[in-house]
């Protein structure tokens, strides 16, 4: 039978999956819909995101996990089982495969994605941290004794660790994310303009209006939703420093955790840092000059990587390579 090896970048808001020698075969949101009374399966993925909002009080639609943690395991195994069906081939016999997580994940966590990842048909299970995958995917030689210090800013948690010798020094993971701006845009639209407004429109506006410094009040987006008194369909106008101003607490948060991670750093590997920046990744690092921002408040040159966005699952992929070595860039494997 054929041998293949999988890795999966296990994300608050998206799953995708790389299949070593063929990339990524799947990339989608991390939502399932299922039917109340009998938790079958009706969506996944793209599909059941576009029903958020819109689906009738039969159908559960929910993300699995939540600012990075398991709010909810049986969709959580559902929703890996499912996709996994879609790459695994009978003919493939019991692939090895690569689950990328986040640094504050529990030992009950651990078993949950692992017994999941068992459940679909694979055989042995490693796990990654998100920094060391993140490292892994820019391309980083964490091999020698060099620090590197990455930030990743994913949809439930940002990621900060030190990286070197081809381990995590020191890390730090907070509940600051992607999903948790779209919650306080949300919040703030409601008690500012009386009006509600779907996680899909502030994510949108959050994409198109986000920046970390200088707004420009000149730069309008319009918000549709439903007036909270009257309860009819309403708009409403923001502009690019409503947004800011939204955002600005979340964004000190992971610089203030930058700044602690520092002063907790060895003064060597302090030095190498310096040298070398601190390197962004995540979907959450595009926000309009945030490396601007991080550099002016640190110190320190911040810069993005090559591809923010695919650095952890491009990361999972390059650890393929390495599960023979038993590498200690894996968090555990199962015997």
């Amino acid at each position: 039978m054929a041998k293949c090896d999988i890795g999966i970048d296990l994300g608050t808001t998206n799953i995708k999956i790389f299949i070593k020698d063929k990339g990524v075969v799947i990339d989608e949101p991390s939502v399932v819909a299922v039917k109340k009374k009998t938790k079958e399966l009706v969506e996944i993925g793209k599909k059941a995101y576009d029903m958020i909002g819109k689906n009738p009080d039969s159908i559960l639609v929910k993300y699995p996990l939540t600012t990075g943690v398991i709010s909810d395991y049986y969709l959580n195994e559902l929703m890996i089982k499912e996709l996994l069906s879609r790459v695994i081939k009978k003919s493939v016999k019991k692939p090895r495969i690569c689950i990328c997580v986040h640094s504050l994940i529990t030992d009950v966590e651990r078993r949950a994605v692992t017994e999941a990842a068992l459940a679909s048909g694979c055989g042995k299970v490693f796990l990654i941290e998100e920094p060391m995958a993140s490292g892994l995917g820019a391309g980083l030689d964490m091999s020698n004794a060099k620090g590197f210090l990455v930030v990743n800013m994913g949809g439930g948690t940002t990621d900060i660790a030190v990286l070197s010798l081809n381990g995590i020094v020191l890390s730090r993971s907070i509940k600051t994310g992607g999903q948790r701006i779209d919650e306080i845009i949300r919040k703030n639209i409601a008690s500012n303009h009386k009006l509600l407004i779907g996680r899909s429109s502030a994510e949108k506006a959050k994409i198109k209006m986000a920046i970390a410094k200088h707004p420009k009040k000149s730069l309008e987006y319009e918000l549709k939703g439903r007036d909270l008194i009257t309860g009819l369909p309403r708009s409403v106008v923001i502009n690019q420093e409503d947004i800011y101003c939204q955002m600005k607490e979340s964004i000190d948060e992971v610089i203030n955790n930058i700044k602690n991670i520092l002063e907790e750093t060895p003064p060597e590997l302090v030095g190498d840092i310096y040298a070398s920046g601190i390197l962004l990744t995540g979907g959450g690092s595009l926000i309009n000059q945030l490396p601007e921002l991080i550099t002016e408040k640190i110190g320190v040159k911040a810069r993005l990587a090559d591809d923010p966005k695919e650095c952890v699952v491009n990361g999972v992929g390059k650890s393929l390579d390495l599960l023979d070595d038993f590498s200690s860039i894996f968090l555990t494997a199962t015997a």
